[in-house]
């Protein structure tokens, strides 16, 4: 019975509108089709996003880690330019370099630490992946940027990284019309009904549009992921490797901790070497671990 009636209903909504009726319903059909691709290829740009987001915090928490790990290297071959140390059999124009790439990496992750508000992470990772991948706009590398300049050019490295989540009626997880068709069916004229069922299949092509080009992002954010993870665990293997020799030189040198600094500093005080010639291999070890590191940021740095 309520099928016969539903059906009864139907027809006379099509006479009175002349077929608008059914124009509707079946417009409304296909955006909800439509917005349902639209909504999953969304929903994996959004996953992908996270995920991206997820490596490059990674990347700005082993970065904070390799700073740690350089202060401590510059604390060491800082103490190659105290009085009579620099007797040691070290090319000391290379240690001056190695210092002064120290420095500039510190200095930039000083700058982003003060300039972020959000997550320090984040911002250290981005300028930490862009500066290993990217170029800023001019050409040059965003690793030689700091401050400002090295944060502006990360993030137009990341322009339009940010999904668009559409246009009205979209976002909120479809355009609902069952207002218009609830209506009592008599107010319905043809030119009302028409117009309505017009509207909809305008939106429906601004849906699949938008599908169109959220597919293309979802491709681009799948390559990006891809190049995002090989760099998050290139940096992350070499950044355990450099800790390894940072923590293996450290050990050598100071076999017990601040007493064996205490007595290399009486040493030098006495008119002795702070370093003699037999810790020489070992700073070069240090010495040449900071470049091999500081290499994978970029090697103009």
């Amino acid at each position: 019975m309520k099928k016969f009636l539903s059906s009864l209903g139907n027809a006379t909504a099509n006479v009175v509108t002349l077929g608008g009726h059914s124009r509707i319903k079946n417009e409304q059909n296909k955006y909800d089709d439509a917005f349902s691709v639209y909504n999953a290829i969304h929903a994996n740009c959004v996953d992908y996003e996270n995920s991206n987001k997820n490596y490059i915090k990674e990347i700005g928490e082993e970065t904070e880690l390799a700073c740690m790990a350089l202060r401590d290297a510059e604390s060491i071959l800082g103490k190659l330019f105290d009085s009579n140390t620099a007797k040691v059999s070290l090319n000391i124009q290379s240690a001056s370099t190695s210092l002064k790439r120290i420095k500039t990496i510190n200095t930039v992750f000083s700058d982003i630490a003060k300039s972020t508000a959000g997550s320090t992470a984040l911002a250290a990772g981005s300028w930490t992946l862009v500066s290993m991948i990217g170029a800023a706009s001019t050409g040059t590398a965003i690793s030689t940027l700091t401050g400002a300049a090295a944060t502006n050019a990360t993030l137009a490295w990341f322009a339009g990284g940010s999904l668009a989540t559409g246009g009205a009626g979209m976002a909120g997880g479809g355009m609902v019309l069952g207002g218009i068709v609830a209506l009592p069916l008599v107010i319905f004229s043809s030119w009302k009904a028409h117009s309505n069922a017009d509207k909809i299949t305008e939106h429906t092509a601004e849906v699949i549009a938008e599908s169109e080009k959220s597919s293309d992002r979802l491709v681009e954010l799948i390559k990006i992921n891809n190049v995002i993870k090989e760099q998050h665990n290139n940096f992350k293997a070499s950044r355990q490797e450099f800790y390894n020799t940072c923590d293996l030189v450290t050990k050598k040198l100071y076999p017990f901790g601040k007493i064996s600094k205490f007595f290399r500093s009486v040493r030098l005080f006495f008119g002795g070497r702070y370093f003699d010639e037999d810790d020489s291999e070992l700073l070069d070890l240090l010495e040449k671990s900071v470049n091999q590191f500081i290499d994978v940021f970029h090697k103009e740095l």
